[in-house]
């Protein structure tokens, strides 16, 4: 059930579906979150943007626990980054496996997610000038405001992956968006502890985290 994806540094999919996915050689990254070598479950639903897979440059090898067949496959090949794919609800034909896994990498046209260029460049001066800094007694925070529509709540999202993939063992993230809330109830104002990357829709994310 688990196919193998090759990419080259740089390049991007967009992904629709549910998908779990774990980086066997090279990185990859999704709504800011640096993949690992173990399965993260990717869920976009067909009325949600979707957001891009992006291959990116790291010195992550093989694992030398990986079975003898995938070792010799992939030493046979100079591919920079190589993925392994699998679908979180996979047939048993393995043409129609196959016809599941195209669909969910080629997501048919609309809104694709996309992080602005500033936003590594805030994570990281936040994480050398304000995290650093900080205390129990005096943490530090990070506000995100606009107007309805500009990407609030994708950039929290962004914000949250980006700082647990650079080692930050977890994210406390404040939710005051009464009309569209990402991760609590509408109408409530919650505190959720976040120790795991935002992969799938809200409604699913609600449930993986603590909160108060």
């Amino acid at each position: 059930n688990d196919f193998l994806l090759p990419l080259r540094i740089g390049e991007e999919l967009a992904l629709s579906g549910s998908l779990d996915i774990r980086v066997l050689r090279g990185g990859a990254e999704v709504w800011g979150s640096r993949l690992s070598n173990e399965f993260q479950r990717i869920v976009v639903p067909s009325w949600s943007p979707a957001p891009r897979l992006l291959a990116v440059r790291s010195a992550n090898q093989v694992d030398s626990t990986e079975s003898p067949e995938v070792q010799a496959f992939l030493a046979a090949r100079t591919w920079p980054v190589v993925l392994s794919l699998r679908a979180h609800t996979p047939t048993v034909d393995p043409k129609e496996q196959l016809q599941q896994m195209k669909d969910i990498l080629t997501s048919p046209v609309k809104p694709r997610l996309r992080a602005h260029r500033a936003w590594p460049s805030i994570v990281q001066h936040f994480v050398d000038h304000c995290l650093h800094n900080s205390s129990p007694q005096n943490p530090a925070v990070l506000l995100v405001m606009g107007a309805k529509g500009v990407g609030k709540s994708t950039c929290c999202r962004f914000l949250v992956n980006r700082l647990l993939s650079l080692q930050v063992p977890e994210v406390y993230f404040l939710e005051t968006d009464l009309g569209q809330p990402e991760l609590g109830p509408p109408g409530v104002v919650t505190l959720h502890r976040i120790r795991r990357p935002m992969l799938q829709v809200p409604h699913s994310e609600q449930h993986r985290h603590d909160r108060n």
